[in-house]
């Protein structure tokens, strides 16, 4: 009547309806329940029996054991397009699968999951019992009873994860084409199978699906894992992809996509990530600022000497470059790498980041059937996805929190290489996977200033990263001279000024970095553009005044005393003369009370 098994989708759907309609005459009122209720009767009936797949779907027949029996699998478009991860995994399910042994209630099998996993949320048991129905044939409805499948019975009797092999690789999209690419090829990274089985499903836009396929697969003792971490089929698994008879198919291009290949593609195996030379990362760092060879080369080397543990430290002057170097850094290499913009995250660290949530996200409190997701775990995410590629993460201003606190976890990892424990919530919780191996392709860059907003590093940090000073400031180096409008007269005046300041505070380190230098040459050149008849000392004196003498603070100490003495000799000299008036007032301070501050 309606053609062959094959005619499904919801263009064909469609045309059934109509001509059911045509036959059944006009639709019934809206009020009217009991005959909508009766209108849909035959509908269901006929996907019940024409559409929806039977239990015995699957094999054919041969008269022999069920595990000689050929497997018919079904085409791509009619596969489920994923699978529900069961919190405790298969155990779990063999527990689940032996209380509705007998028969029970929805609302008893929900009480007794709960009771074996207490923080699942009622909806979270819900999917998953849905998915053990629908998605492994273990469970079904009878009447207002959970019972067992014949699926089911036959794995709570045999207690063989195997025997849901039969209908995963012929019902389940992407569980065929993992086992025939381990059958074929022998060994595959996670990561490398996860991305090939990606692409059978245009739907797919992230390697979520197919990983939580692979840690099925796992949990069924099909695939195994060495200290490589590198997968390939256990002997159980051999004799399943033996039976795999079929080429796997996959699902057509989404519409504007380019009409690819249905088939598996042959992608190679994912390469070891490659770093550019650093004479080509110094010279794209150079495009962005001035910094020293031997400053480009510590952080390069002192990042990725270790295997895994890629992790710097800058520390040091404010104003002075940490922040550029580090995005500078990233953008050289991810460039060099042929990376995007998205190989490369500025994270402003904030005050209060007591714990690892602040990165790494956390399951809401107030709606449990969701994850909070942090922009640095969905980089975290994407780096694990393609480690061929070399990921860098800026965290700026680290020690406005305490790093041991909020990096604890991430401190761990690095070091051990154990996973990234996310929660607790089953494999996959709201497309947020429970745990996740950390990606050796990371180099995380930290910038610290100390002063009294700002915590001191632990040991724990300091023994994991590369730790680069900077204090030193080569005025003479500034890339900016003479592109200012004011005259070169003008120019040296201040450039004498500044290098006699830098020399008179250094000893103290009470020194300035490359942004005061930028913001006194801007203001001068915004003042003399505005006013060339302003005098040049009275426009130093206020920038000086603002930018420079408000960082003035010590206790008495023989260096302090000397910086105070000799700045005053300098603003002196080049007529600055509200700045000598206060530092005088600091030197007073310091004399009665034995410090100063600008700010009394």
């Amino acid at each position: 009547m309606f053609g062959n098994r094959g005619g499904a989708g919801p263009s064909c759907h469609a045309n059934i309806l109509q001509k059911l309609d045509e036959v059944r005459g006009s639709i019934p009122a809206e009020d009217d329940i009991d005959a909508i209720v009766d209108r849909m009767r035959l509908p269901w009936l006929l996907d019940e029996y024409y559409v929806a797949p039977r239990d015995d779907e699957g094999k054919e027949p041969t008269g022999e054991s069920r595990n000689d029996a050929r497997l018919v699998p079904f085409p791509a478009a009619r596969r489920r397009k994923g699978l529900t991860t069961v919190t405790g995994g298969y155990q779990t399910l063999l527990n689940i699968l032996n209380y509705c042994r007998d028969g029970t209630t929805r609302e008893d099998l929900t009480s007794f999951v709960n009771t074996e996993h207490p923080r699942l949320t009622e909806r979270s048991i819900r999917t998953q019992i849905n998915g053990i129905a629908n998605e492994l044939n273990c469970l079904k409805l009878d009447g207002n009873r959970v019972v067992l499948t014949e699926q089911g019975r036959a794995l709570v009797e045999s207690e063989d994860p195997g025997e849901l092999m039969d209908w995963l690789v012929t019902r389940i999209l992407g569980a065929d084409h993992a086992m025939v690419i381990l059958r074929d090829e022998k060994r595959c990274t996670p990561q490398g199978l996860a991305r090939r089985i990606q692409e059978i499903n245009p739907g797919w836009t992230t390697t979520r699906t197919p990983s939580v396929i692979i840690s099925r697969l796992r949990e069924l003792d099909m695939l195994d894992i060495d200290e490589h971490h590198v997968l390939s089929l256990s002997d159980a698994g051999k004799k399943c992809a033996q039976r795999i008879h079929w080429q796997p198919e996959a699902l057509a291009p989404l519409p504007g996509k380019a009409d690819d290949v249905a088939m598996l593609p042959v992608v190679p195996e994912p390469v070891s990530m490659r770093l550019p030379e650093f004479a080509d990362i110094k010279l794209e760092i150079s495009k962005g600022g001035h910094f020293p060879v031997t400053v480009i080369r510590k952080l390069h080397y002192g990042l990725w000497a270790n295997e895994r543990r890629h992790f710097a430290v800058l520390t040091g002057l404010s104003g002075s470059g940490k922040t550029l170097l580090a995005r500078s850094y990233g953008k050289a290499i991810l460039r060099e790498a042929g990376g995007s913009s998205r190989h490369l995250s500025i994270v402003p660290v904030q005050p209060g980041w007591y714990d690892p949530s602040a990165l790494l996200g956390y399951v809401n409190p107030l709606q449990g059937n969701s994850y909070i997701r942090t922009p640095f775990l969905e980089f975290l995410i994407s780096a694990s996805e393609a480690l061929d590629r070399p990921f860098t993460v800026v965290l700026d201003e680290m020690n406005l929190s305490r790093p041991e606190q909020y990096l604890s976890p991430i401190l761990s990892a690095m070091e051990t290489g154990e996973p990234l424990t996310l929660h607790r919530e089953g494999e996959s919780f709201d497309g947020v996977p429970s745990d996740i191996r950390y990606p050796s392709n990371l180099a995380i860059i930290g910038t610290v200033n100390m002063d009294e907003t700002t915590h001191g590093i632990s040991d724990k940090v300091l023994d994991r990263a590369f730790t680069i000073e900077f204090w030193d400031v080569e005025l003479k180096a500034y890339p900016r001279w003479g592109t200012r409008s004011y005259s070169k007269e003008h120019e040296d005046e201040v450039r004498l000024l500044l290098t006699d300041l830098m020399m008179s505070l250094r000893p103290a380190r009470l020194h300035f970095g490359w942004r005061v230098v930028d913001d006194v040459l801007d203001y001068m050149d915004r003042a003399l553009a505005d006013n060339g008849a302003l005098d040049p000392a009275v426009v130093l004196d206020d920038v000086v005044y603002a930018k420079v003498l408000p960082k003035l603070r010590g206790d008495d100490a023989p260096r302090f005393r000397e910086a105070l003495r000799k700045s005053e000799e300098v603003l002196g000299k080049h007529r600055l003369n509200n700045c000598v008036s206060k530092v005088k007032e600091l030197s007073e301070d310091l004399e009665s009370t034995g410090s100063a501050r600008f700010w009394r």
